[in-house]
């Protein structure tokens, strides 16, 4: 047991390193009671001190306030477990799946083996009465684990990823520690907007860019439309009452540097660029006055808007003419000014004087 236990501790010690890298540049764990529940106040989970025959590691917060998870280990068993919470401008949980799954099985020494017939599968996650997450186990190659599983979740602007892996279980046990897991946690109440199920399939085309396009001098509407554009507002039906998002995105393709491309509704007219797998993305489109509608393939009048998003605000910046390549967006984001920016809570600040 003492063999098997120090086993998993270097492995999830070694995936923990990998999986922070790409979400954050930092981790701080957090001083909890061993014995007693944590709840996240953002997002109102319930970090429990065990759960089925796992026992609670630590809590941590990584990148910024919004962020917060805990690892769980099983010490007669060696299996172990990840939960991450993060606050997010497109809390679509399908394409982020889509994304840590893809990044997931191109990881070297980590390397998911999907049998024939394994695919990830919708499910009810806990608190809803349809379908609303996503998940997958599979087998692990070129590494000490046996199988590894990850689940996706959407609350509110919350994402609940869920990671699951061990050196004893096949793929099929697993699922069923993964379920126990995910079900032994407090999750809060859906909000009625999360978005309804879907799985992310390739586009039926790939997207053209213009060659030429450049950033126009924005002026005092276009920063305030592009500042409103961040703003993902509550979808609600004529009586008031909140309806789940129906936007569904299709997988464009990978740029050289391998960030993915993806397209809402198969949009011609804009894309969402996902450069890691927590949540943060450039966001490149007309049309609308949301984030999404922004990339609806209904073109508008004004310019194409390039916004950043984070788990703590989104980030405006000014618009192009045309629309402009993934590297092209990438470089605006990185070297020009910032027009506006909005919280997670929707205060709206514009940082840079427009006409």
């Amino acid at each position: 047991m003492t063999s098997l236990f120090s086993v998993s501790r270097w492995i999830a010690t070694v995936l923990a390193a990998v999986l922070l890298a790409n979400t954050s540049a930092y981790a701080e764990d957090l001083r909890v009671d061993i014995d007693k529940t944590f709840v996240d106040e953002g997002s109102g989970v319930g970090f429990v001190p065990s759960v089925g025959e796992f026992v609670r590691d630590k809590v941590f917060r990584f990148g910024s306030d919004n962020d917060v998870g805990a690892t769980y280990e099983d010490p007669d068993g060696g299996t172990f477990a990840t939960i991450y919470v993060t606050r997010v401008g497109t809390p679509d949980p399908y394409l982020w799946f889509h994304r840590v799954l893809g990044m997931i099985t191109k990881r070297e020494g980590f390397s998911a083996l999907m049998e024939p017939g394994v695919q990830p599968e919708l499910f009810d996650a806990p608190g809803f009465d349809r379908p609303s997450g996503i998940r997958v186990t599979y087998a692990v190659r070129g590494s000490k684990l046996r199988s590894s599983g990850l689940a996706l979740m959407a609350y509110g602007d919350r994402l609940v990823k869920i990671r699951v892996s061990s050196p004893e279980h096949d793929r099929v046990a697993l699922e069923e520690v993964m379920n126990r897991f995910i079900a032994g946690f407090a999750l809060p109440a859906p909000t009625g907007n999360e978005p309804l199920a879907y799985m992310v399939g390739k586009c039926g085309d790939r997207l053209e860019y213009a060659s030429d396009a450049t950033q126009l001098e924005p002026t005092g509407a276009l920063g305030l439309a592009a500042a409103l554009l961040a703003m993902n507002e509550t979808a609600t039906d004529p009586n008031g009452a909140r309806i789940p998002t129906k936007v569904q995105y299709c997988f464009d393709s990978l740029t050289d540097r391998g960030h993915a491309i993806y397209r809402p509704d198969s949009s011609k007219t804009g894309y969402l660029l996902s450069y890691n797998d927590a949540g943060s993305a450039v966001i490149v489109g007309s049309g609308g006055n949301t984030v999404l509608a922004q990339l609806s393939a209904q073109k508008s009048d004004f310019a194409y808007g390039v916004s950043h998003q984070s788990p703590d605000r989104t980030q405006i910046f000014a618009p192009f003419g045309t629309l402009p390549s993934p590297e092209a967006a990438i470089d605006a984001v990185a070297n020009s000014r910032v027009i506006a920016s909005t919280d997670r809570d929707k205060d709206i600040t514009m940082t840079s004087e427009v006409d």
